[in-house]
């Protein structure tokens, strides 16, 4: 007659890119810590398994409970490029949550997002961007951008960016210039979005305009268009 054994080996973990997760309210607490820890391996996995669980926004505000976002904000700092990474990626889609974004200001992780923007690398400099693009969406955040400085390093990022990261880049700074354009304007933004207004992407192109619509509000900008004799390319575009 056949009978029940249960064996005492443990079930194999099926994703072994991902921490397993503990069940209920003891999820998020037991990945915090595992973000702390000192094996490289177990904060990518736990960073992994945070980045699947804070689509939820219930999730995510949970996870700025229990002091995730202070952790994130020691990791952007990681010596290895993949934990960065995955930790802007995090970041990022924590911004796309009200609670996130409301978090970012209160903790200022604008701040430390705004260490990377000479990150080596493409992919952890595009989630960086993603962040700010969503943050921009704010007046607040757009003011703190403002009075951290990040209009002119900004410009300067517009034309050695590649095309996706660009694009993000331009979408951010047209939202600060509308808060403020004097930075822009003294870091020769006219001319740096000037160059845009004529690359071969539509989304480029877009976006270019966008931010010198709102460099030509105050008379300064004014001034400057019509120095560079702006208006003839615009019109021809």
């Amino acid at each position: 007659m056949a009978g029940t054994r249960i064996s005492e080996r443990l079930p194999p973990i099926l994703d072994r890119t991902q921490a397993p997760v503990a069940f209920g309210q003891r999820a998020l607490p037991r990945l915090a810590a595992e973000l702390q820890d000192g094996e490289r391996s177990v904060r990518q996995r736990a960073l992994a398994a945070l980045r699947d669980l804070i689509h939820d926004p219930e999730r995510a505000y949970e996870a700025i409970e229990r002091g995730c976002l202070d952790r994130l904000k020691v990791l952007l700092k990681d010596e290895d490029a993949s934990v960065r990474t995955t930790t802007a990626e995090v970041l990022h889609l924590l911004a796309t949550h009200s609670v996130g974004r409301e978090a970012f200001l209160r903790l200022d992780v604008v701040s430390s997002l705004s260490e990377l923007l000479d990150e080596p690398v493409d992919a952890c400099r595009k989630n960086v961007h993603q962040a700010l693009k969503m943050m921009a969406e704010l007046p607040a955040a757009v003011a703190c951008m403002v009075s951290l400085g990040l209009v002119p390093r900004l410009v300067k990022k517009v034309a050695v960016e590649p095309v996706d990261i660009r694009e993000l880049v331009l979408s951010t700074l047209s939202c600060c210039v509308r808060v403020d354009a004097l930075p822009a304007l003294a870091s020769d933004g006219v001319s740096v979005l000037k160059e845009q207004l004529v690359h071969p992407s539509t989304n480029i192109r877009r976006a270019a305009a966008s931010a010198m619509m709102a460099i030509s509000v105050p008379p300064e900008g004014k001034v400057k268009i019509c120095e560079r004799r702006f208006c003839l390319l615009w019109s021809s575009c």
